[in-house]
């Protein structure tokens, strides 16, 4: 269209919106290839900030278009974290993804907050949304314990959650923080790493997982 000779501002306007969401779902299929691909579990040096960024940047425009408001209050300086930053973006996706449904269950819009901080020997991160809470924080991590409709939750995600963040020596629980819903706070156990692992003959091996190339 754009290339097709003569045409109005209206067709140009438009033609300019279609590249430019066709460029942006060519990202998120991007991302989300390289998400669903099958990763052996490892341990890696891995900035929590930036892998909690990236798995929020494969939900950003749902939350626009649901009118959720994100606020981060992410710690500067993190230590690197010893994990597997593909079953962390597992974790992290999930209980995103139950945030936003639970904001829209009672509500057009609401209020997600994620915080991440490094408390004594642990690394903390927190998702606390604008839900109505959970119902029963005693069961939600229990294998197919669900309370979404028939053909929408499996009960498994939860369960999935605790089992990878139990893998990595760490903990995670959920309370109702009323006026607002619930609050899942995971805890990492804070490890001394380097950047880099080296060779034998002192070359770097290992890159640090979540940085950004430029």
């Amino acid at each position: 269209m754009r290339a097709g000779g003569p045409a109005g501002p209206r067709i140009l306007e438009y033609s300019e919106k279609l590249y430019k969401q066709a460029q942006r779902t060519h990202r998120i299929v991007q991302n989300l290839l390289s998400f669903a691909r099958q990763h052996k579990p490892e341990r890696v040096p891995v900035r929590l900030n930036q892998v909690l960024e990236d798995t929020l940047a494969l939900r950003d425009y749902d939350l626009r278009m649901s009118n959720i408001r994100l606020h981060l209050d992410l710690a500067e300086d993190l230590p690197l974290a010893a994990a597997d930053p593909h079953q962390l973006q597992q974790v992290f996706l999930n209980l995103v993804n139950n945030a936003v449904d639970a904001i829209l269950e009672g509500s057009a819009q609401g209020d997600l907050w994620v915080r991440t901080a490094k408390e004594a020997d642990k690394f903390v991160v927190e998702f606390m949304d604008s839900g109505s809470g959970v119902k029963d924080p005693s069961k939600v991590f229990d294998p197919f314990y669900t309370t979404k409709p028939v053909g929408k939750g499996t009960g498994l995600g939860l369960s999935i959650c605790y089992g990878i963040i139990s893998e990595h020596g760490g903990q995670i629980r959920v309370s109702n923080v009323p006026p607002r819903g619930a609050c899942f706070t995971i805890e990492l156990p804070c490890m001394a790493i380097a950047a880099t692992h080296e060779s034998q003959n002192g070359e770097s091996m290992v890159p640090v997982v979540g940085t950004t190339s430029k």
